[in-house]
Order: C-alpha cells, then structure tokens, then sequence
C-alpha cells in the first residue's frame, strides 16, 4: 500500500471519530467536498486519492495538522487569539461551546485538565462569577473600550454570553473528565479579584463580597461532584468525575480531549488565547507527562475522604481570607 493510501485512510479514520455516531461518512464528505455519494465512497475505500485541494478542505475542516500526517519533528498548532472588538469574546464562547457539542456528540470522549487556574467550565455555573470573569478578560485582557471608564456590575455583560457560559457548562458535565488541582489552583481569581477591590473597580463592597459568595458555591460543587465521583445530580447518573490534588506545580492549563480513537491537546496562554494540535507524536508525549503528574497525585474524589475535606477547607481558608479583608 503506498504512502498516499495510507494516509487518506488515517485522515478518514480521524474524520469518522469526530462524527456522531449517527451520520454517515460518505454523505457527511459528499456534501463538504461537493462531489456524488459514489465519488465519496471511491475515496473512502481508497480507488481515488483525495487531490491537494479536498485534502486541504478536510484538513481544515476537521482541524487535522498536515504535519500530523508527516510524522516529522514539526508540530502545528491552531492558532486562536482574540481581538480587541465587540465581536470577540461572543466569537470565543461560541468557539467554546461549538467544541464542546462536538466531544459530547461522539460516542467515547474524555476531558483530561491539569489546572493551574480553575478549570473554565466551573465558572459558567454562576452569572455573577461568570460575569466578573468577562468583565475582567474584556478590562484587563482586551482593553476594550467601552469598559475602560467602568466598574463592574453584572449588567454590564451581555445575557446573551451569559446564556452561552451556562450551555457550555450544561455539556461539560455530561462529558466523563478528570482534573488535577493544587493549593494555588484557586489562587489566580482571588488575585483578581483582590486587584480590582484595591483599584477601586467594584460597584460596591457587596458586590465584591457577593463574587467571592458565588466562588465558595463553587467550590461547594466541586467538592461534592468529588465526593460522589459524578458531575450529574440524579440517580442514573454515571461516575464520570475524577479529582486528583497534585503537591507538584503544574505550571500551565493544558486540555486533552480523547475522542474515540482521536486525542487533541489544547493550551491556553496571555490568560485565554488557546494553542492546539493533534499532532499524534505531541499528543502521545504530553498524555505521557499527564499520566505522570498523575502517578505523583492522590485521587481525593470518591475516595481518601479526609484528605478531600482537607483539601477543600484549605481553598475556603483562603477564600475567607480575601473576604476579611475585603470587610476590613
């Protein structure tokens, strides 16, 4: 079998994973690539070599590095950065909320988070958390200029991303996923916090206090999707949330996805502009390092039920020390 055959059989292979279950292959290329449902299949069984402008289109279609079909030492990312405009952080969270319906509409899927700061997902539960969250990436990040003369207040976000935040959460827990925290996962918000009550930028005291209320809510949750192993609250629902506490400094938000017989790895920098790849020798080395992180960390969800409790009383010691002072 020659090089090409092969490679237009991994490219499809990769396309099926991504797919739900419930739509067909051949239809799903036929219409992408504008070409007859005989043609796709000719493709698929490998009669006829996808040309260099349908291998572009699957490519980019379905997010697959070329470079990942090389098999060289050259990695390519995706590449998604925000501009400082009106449109970007709806653009954002549409973007999250479009991947998110991808990995839950597949049949095997898995969401692996080594969190530095407090994964995403957990904020979009709560409109005011959520909505400090974008009043602070639109302030701080963006330095967009309708909120440049503003201190926070919740209408000033936009129900719309609100109403997105939460449809992104509602996905996450039915996606079965596993998250390594620390004692400084937490850390990052409450610095955001603190630095926006020293600045002056809440509306009120009450305000600052009802963000850092909403926070140990969340902290709450977190604690109890652990101690009963699922992020689903009904009598049916599957195991499917794995906590570990790492002693180790993680270092870096790094996501990654496992798709039936597809992996990705996302990483997120300059606080919410994301690189990813599924570059297959990139993905298998960092599933390595996080297999490793955790080999040196104690699972504290379903089990070891004191040192869980312990674990989550030290992040609510911290959270009550910025209340302090914000009462002082």
């Amino acid at each position: 079998m020659n090089d090409g055959i092969q490679i237009q059989e991994y490219i499809f292979k990769l396309i099926k994973n991504q797919l739900p279950e419930n739509v067909k292959i051949a239809d799903y290329i036929s219409d992408l690539l504008d070409i007859s449902i005989d043609s796709s299949y000719r493709r698929l069984r490998g009669e006829t070599l996808l040309d260099i402008g349908e291998l572009f289109v699957l490519c980019k279609h379905f997010k697959i590095s070329l470079e990942s079909l090389q098999g060289n030492e050259v990695v390519n990312f995706r590449y998604k950065a925000l501009p400082a405009d009106d449109t970007s952080l709806p653009a954002y969270m549409n973007g999250i909320l479009n991947e998110m319906k991808m990995i839950a509409s597949v049949a095997q899927k898995h969401i692996v988070f080594t969190a530095e700061d407090l994964p995403i997902f957990h904020y979009f539960n709560y409109n005011l958390l959520t909505a400090f969250k974008l009043y602070y990436w639109n302030k701080s990040i963006l330095n967009s200029p309708q909120f440049r003369d503003k201190k926070f207040h919740p209408d000033l976000i936009d129900a719309g991303l609100l109403k997105t935040a939460k449809e992104i959460y509602e996905l996450y827990i039915k996606i079965p996923s596993t998250e390594i925290w620390t004692l400084d996962t937490i850390q990052v918000v409450l610095k955001q916090i603190e630095f926006y009550w020293e600045s002056g930028l809440f509306d009120s005291p009450e305000l600052a206090l009802a963000v850092c209320g909403e926070l140990g809510d969340m902290l709450k949750t977190v604690q109890q999707d652990a101690t009963l192993g699922t992020k689903e609250r009904h009598q049916s629902a599957d195991k499917n949330y794995t906590l570990y506490l790492s002693e180790v400094t993680i270092g870096n938000n790094c996501i990654q996805v496992n798709m039936n017989d597809v992996r990705m790895i996302y990483f997120s920098f300059n606080t919410f502009n994301s690189m990813s790849t599924n570059n297959h020798a990139f993905c298998e080395e960092t599933n390595l390092w996080i297999k490793n992180m955790i080999s040196k960390s104690t699972q504290i969800s379903g089990v070891s039920e004191k040192m869980r409790h312990q674990f989550f009383n030290q992040l609510h010691k911290q959270l009550q020390t910025l209340v302090h002072k914000i009462q002082s």
